[in-house]
C-alpha cells in the first residue's frame, strides 16, 4: 500500500538554504520505513506461536489427520513466506522542512510527494538546487530536483514495452485489416455464388413451371384425344351393331328365300315326277 509524505517547506530568513537541504535529505532518509524487516520479524514470531499451538492441536488429532494437516501446513508455509518476503511494496514518504535564506524573509510551502519501491536503497536524494540565497521565488517555481534516474530507467523500460506493444498492436491491426479484406472478399464471393445459385434455382423453377404447363397441356390434349377415340369407338360399335343386325336380317331373309326356293323346287320336282308318271302310264 503506497504511503504518502507531504513535504512542506517554509522560509523566514534564518538559516542557509544548503543547510536545510541537507537536513531535509536526512529527514527523508530517516523517514524511510523498513517494512520488509518488520514484516519478517512479525511473521517469524507469529509462525513460532502458531507452530506451537498447531503442534498441540495436531497431537490431539488422530495420526491420519495429523499427517495430512502437517503436509498442508508445510505447503502453505513454503508458499506464503517467500511471497511475503519478496513481494514488492511501494512506499511513499512525507516530510516537513523549512527553507530560510539569509537577507530577507521568505515563506513558501512546497508539497512534495514521491513514490519509491522498497528494492531501492535510497529515495528522494536531492540532485539539483535551482535557487540560492537571496533569490525571490513565487508559487509554482521549481526549487529542487530529486534524483530521477530510477524513474528514468523505469520510464525507458516502459517506453520500450510501450513501443513493443505498439508494434504488436500495429501488427494486430495489419492482421485485422488483412482479415477484414479477406472477409469482405469472401463475402463478395459468397454473395456472387449465392446470386448465381439463386439464378440457377430460379431458372430451374421457371423450367419446371414451363414443363409442368406443357405437360398439363399435353395431358389435356391426350385426354381429349382419348375421349374422342372413346366416342369414335362407341360410334363404331353402334355402327357395327347396326350393320350386324342388318346383315343378320339379310341372312335371315336369304335363308327364308332359300327355304322358299327349296319348297318351289320340291314342288316343281314333284310336278315333273307326276308328269313323268302320267306319261309312263
Amino acid at each position: 500500500m503506497p504511503q504518502q509524505f507531504n513535504l512542506t517547506v517554509e522560509s523566514n530568513g534564518h538559516k542557509p538554504l544548503d543547510t536545510d537541504l541537507v537536513t531535509l535529505e536526512k529527514s527523508l532518509n530517516n523517514s524511510k520505513i523498513s517494512e520488509p524487516e518488520v514484516t519478517k520479524l512479525d511473521t517469524n514470531k507469529s509462525v513460532d506461536d502458531w507452530s506451537f499451538a498447531t503442534k498441540e492441536l495436531l497431537d490431539a488429532l488422530p495420526q491420519r489427520w495429523t499427517r495430512g494437516l502437517l503436509y498442508l501446513l508445510i505447503i502453505f508455509v513454503a508458499i506464503a513466506l517467500p511471497w511475503g518476503m519478496f513481494s514488492q511494496v511501494d512506499e511513499t514518504g512525507t516530510a516537513r522542512g523549512r527553507l530560510e535564506p539569509q537577507g530577507g524573509t521568505l515563506k513558501q510551502e512546497l508539497n512534495l510527494t514521491f513514490t519509491a519501491a522498497t528494492v531501492y536503497t535510497q529515495t528522494a536524494k536531492v540532485e539539483k538546487v535551482y535557487v540560492k540565497e537571496g533569490d525571490k521565488i513565487e508559487a509554482g517555481d521549481i526549487l529542487i530536483e530529486l534524483e530521477s534516474r530510477p524513474i528514468r530507467d523505469r520510464l525507458a523500460q516502459l517506453n520500450i514495452q510501450l513501443q513493443s506493444q505498439q508494434n504488436r498492436l500495429s501488427k494486430i491491426e495489419q492482421q485485422k485489416s488483412q482479415l477484414e479484406i479477406e472477409l469482405r472478399t469472401q463475402e463478395r464471393q459468397n454473395q456472387s455464388q449465392t446470386l448465381e445459385k439463386l439464378a440457377q434455382v430460379e431458372q430451374v423453377r421457371s423450367n419446371f413451371q414451363s414443363l409442368n404447363t406443357t405437360y398439363n397441356l399435353q395431358e389435356e390434349e391426350k385426354l381429349a384425344q382419348v375421349h374422342q377415340a372413346e366416342q369414335n369407338l362407341e360410334a363404331a360399335r353402334r355402327i357395327l351393331n347396326l350393320q350386324r343386325e342388318e346383315k343378320l336380317a339379310q341372312v335371315h331373309q336369304a335363308e327364308q328365300n332359300l327355304e322358299a326356293a327349296r319348297r318351289i323346287l320340291n314342288l316343281q320336282r314333284e310336278e315333273k315326277l307326276a308328269q313323268v308318271n302320267q306319261v309312263k302310264q
